[in-house]
């Protein structure tokens, strides 16, 4: 189901590269996929995964962690290329392709018809006149399962507000206040999170938007 955002609209700057697409040939309406995405660590830190236990491991540390890495590196924020962002990426794009499309859904790679897979490269903040946008690199595949054949490839830009979205527990909440890059500066580790995944959500989703209408042109 798509998602108003109230009191605002929600602002995502969408820019592509150069697009495979064959989905004249392999349309996706109705059809079975499995679906993968995942983010880039920072270069030089190893990739955790999502699964990994951090419960020894405090908020503050954490945080703590990533302001001593940004001071004494010139490497990217790694709170920006965390695992669970990508999660939430895909929690945005998912269903709402899903409604879309009405896709059947099938994690096991051996049994569905296409595979889509998301990988996002690079996330910063950008920031314009009233409040900061994130901003999503990200490249999305799709291989047909029977044939090997790549049925799309796209590498795009997008960009979703940054706002206030509370705990990492509340990360789904679809209301919240533009946050400036100051403002969110400011926050503890979790709530920058949280609102970097929120933007991801709402990312996700748009990049949804994209493709359907990708695979609802008219072809010749």
């Amino acid at each position: 189901m798509r998602r108003i955002i109230s009191g605002m609209v929600l602002v995502v700057l969408a820019s592509s590269c150069g697009t495979t697409n064959h989905l004249d040939k392999y349309p996706l309406r109705g059809a079975v996929v499995s679906f993968t995405t995942t983010i880039d660590p920072v270069p030089g830190m190893p990739a955790p995964t999502i699964g990994d236990d951090v419960s020894n491991s405090t908020p503050f540390l954490i945080g703590l962690t990533d302001l001593l890495i940004n001071i004494f590196s010139r490497t990217p924020d790694s709170t920006m290329r965390d695992p669970s962002v990508a999660y939430f990426f895909e929690e945005g794009f998912r269903p709402e392709l899903d409604s879309l499309l009405f896709l059947q859904e099938d994690d096991s790679t051996r049994l569905a018809e296409c595979e889509l897979s998301i990988r996002i490269t690079d996330c910063d903040l950008h920031v314009n006149d009233s409040w900061c946008n994130v901003r999503f690199k990200e490249t999305l595949h799709i291989a047909q399962n029977v044939r090997h054949a790549t049925v799309f490839d796209e590498s795009r830009r997008i960009e979703a507000p940054l706002r206030y979205c509370g705990s990492v527990n509340d990360s789904t909440s679809i209301s919240g206040e533009l946050l400036t890059k100051d403002s969110y500066n400011k926050l503890p580790f979790e709530e920058q999170l949280s609102a970097l995944q929120c933007a991801a959500v709402d990312a996700g989703s748009r990049l949804a938007d994209i493709l359907a209408a990708f695979s609802e042109l008219p072809h010749k």
